[in-house]
């Protein structure tokens, strides 16, 4: 009987240890849980703010970049000073600190390469917070592409398939061409042709008060023709057009003949800053 007893009291207390043990693993395990799951909550929170921040400076040296690039002729020095002076301005930094991160940055140095694309190179010291995780960024480095040219679709009797859109090098002005456009020759054949192309001439002078010349520009193929006008249009920074007496000209340059050809704006919208040019031939 005594054996007995003592079994049952054995029994008893290693049962009690047993659950003593268990409750113990079982909270911290549930702490470990809590931990890992606050931390990734913190990396989560931490993690979308540096996307946020990577996207958004990305945004803007693009923009800072083609409002410039007009008025700067292709200069290096101005493209990355106007980024240096306007950066600060463009990024929405409360934005991105909303949710209690703090952000620490110092003023930034742009360094800009032009060559068949425009590399911009901003170095500008940026630090963020979330807790007990650091985030710490100095270099931005985008490649704006210069397009020269573009593949245009056209079927067998030369009509164009789809609208075709294309950029200049300066980003500044874009040349379309109407979906269902013929293009021909001076004579009015068909023609079947792999791209056109948008060139500009880089005149400093045209951009001075009172001149009544927009930018000059060389389009290609020379000597192509089009059933349906094609269009096109500038962007200009805000005031520049104002300066500029009516009526607005638009020059297009000859290659074969060497000259310029001119022709009439079609629609200037001062507020937009935008001027229209409608043609029906490549010179």
């Amino acid at each position: 009987m005594k054996n007995k007893s003592q079994l049952t009291i054995f029994f008893i207390i290693g049962l009690l240890v047993i659950i003593v043990v268990g409750v113990v693993l079982y909270s911290l395990n549930s702490q470990k849980k809590e931990d890992i799951v606050a931390e990734s909550a913190t990396d989560s929170k931490l993690s979308q703010n540096i996307l946020l921040l990577n996207r958004m400076m990305e945004q803007c040296v693009k923009k800072l970049t083609k409002e410039v690039i007009h008025y700067s002729y292709m200069n290096p020095y101005k493209i990355g000073l106007y980024i240096n002076t306007n950066i600060e301005k463009c990024m929405d930094w409360d934005f991105i600190t909303f949710d209690g991160s703090n952000i620490e940055r110092r003023s930034p140095s742009t360094y800009v390469f032009i060559d068949d694309s425009i590399l911009v190179h901003v170095n500008m010291f940026i630090n963020l917070t979330e807790k007990d995780e650091t985030y710490e960024a100095t270099d931005f480095i985008y490649t704006i592409p210069r397009k020269t040219s573009i593949k245009i679709l056209q079927d067998s009797y030369g009509r164009v398939k789809k609208e075709v859109i294309l950029l200049s090098t300066f980003l500044d002005a874009q040349i379309s061409i109407p979906e269902g456009t013929i293009i021909t020759d001076e004579s009015g054949n068909p023609l079947i042709i792999d791209e056109i192309s948008l060139t500009i001439i880089q005149t400093p002078e045209i951009i001075q008060p009172y001149t009544a010349y927009t930018t000059q520009y060389i389009p290609g193929p020379s000597g192509i023709h089009f059933t349906q006008p094609v269009v096109l249009k500038q962007y200009y920074l805000p005031g520049v057009l104002d300066r500029m007496t009516d009526p607005l000209v638009e020059r297009i340059y000859d290659e074969k003949e060497k000259r310029m050809h001119s022709f009439i704006v079609f629609n200037v919208d001062r507020d937009a800053d935008i001027v229209e040019t409608y043609f029906n031939y490549f010179p």
